[in-house]
């Protein structure tokens, strides 16, 4: 087993963490604006049931044909709205992760240039450079996979209207580890 193999396996070091974020760190006002496009977004996906309560209200018990004009007008910038601050916000996620992605090859890369001719006679070069490769692809899969599961997240913990509708249901469930062990087991 060669060296290479051996990392393979190994835990994430804070070093490699530091070196992460500080590739982010010259971002921080992407990050900024995707988090306020992401907060945004999620604001104006809980306000239009206010609107809707509002001209139901307002509108249609009272009989105010301008209250359900204004809740439509207002009702349509919102989703409007919406749709904008989720592009804004998915682009900007993206663009983010795959800036990052090309940071790490050209310092990948760069540290393969470094690297000594000794150790390229006990390494198969195509087979660094085909690793190098697959991970960053599944880096890239990982980082797109989470950005868009990151939204839909954020927006579900924001969205409380789920819960009130019965769409999301909260309840205790009896839990046993051993249970849950021995099923595995057999």
């Amino acid at each position: 087993m060669s060296k290479l193999d051996d990392t393979a396996s190994a835990k994430p070091q804070l070093r490699s963490l530091t070196g992460a974020a500080q590739m982010m760190a010259h971002r921080w006002p992407h990050i900024v604006l995707a988090t306020f496009a992401i907060i945004t977004l999620s604001l104006s996906n809980l306000a239009r049931p206010l609107v809707i309560q509002r001209a139901i209200d307002s509108g249609l018990l009272n009989n105010d044909s301008g209250a359900i004009v204004e809740a439509s007008l207002i009702f349509v910038v919102l989703a409007v709205a919406a749709y904008a601050f989720q592009g804004l916000s998915t682009y900007l996620v993206s663009w983010i992760g795959q800036a990052f992605i090309r940071d790490l090859r050209m310092r990948l890369f760069t540290h393969l240039q470094r690297l000594s001719m000794s150790f390229y006679d006990k390494e198969n070069s195509g087979r660094l450079l085909s690793r190098m490769s697959a991970d960053t692809v599944a880096l890239t899969d990982m980082i797109n996979n989470s950005a868009d599961t990151l939204l839909v997240i954020i927006d579900d913990l924001l969205d409380t209207s789920k819960i009130d509708a019965g769409k999301v249901a909260l309840a205790a469930t009896p839990f046993d580890l051993r249970e849950v062990v021995a099923d595995a087991v057999e």
